[in-house]
């Protein structure tokens, strides 16, 4: 995590409750171009020709002029692979990411 920790706990991300991983811009270490507030999930996924991966972020954000984005990474080129970018709001938002 690439932030400042405020509040709740890795259990937090696991269901739609308002039990929340609260995060935030770390001034002090100026993480980010824009002071961007990141947290990085890993997981491994079999290589299978058929299977998708789907994403579900449930987020909402304290200021103004945010924005919500969903990375993947890559393993051929090597790099994240932007799958949704969409402005944060103050109340929740839904966002699916997959990959077919």
């Amino acid at each position: 995590m690439n932030s400042d920790f405020q509040s709740g706990s890795l259990a937090s991300v696991g269901s739609s409750d308002n039990s929340r991983l609260s995060i935030g811009y770390n001034r002090s270490t100026r993480i980010g171009k824009d002071g961007s507030a990141t947290i990085q999930f890993t997981s491994t996924f079999p290589t299978l020709p058929d299977l998708a991966l789907r994403v579900y972020v449930e987020a909402k954000a304290t200021g103004r002029g945010m924005k919500q984005q969903i990375s993947l990474w890559n393993y051929t080129t090597n790099a994240f692979d932007i799958v949704d970018t969409r402005p944060a709001t103050s109340a929740d938002t839904f966002a699916l990411a997959r990959t077919e």
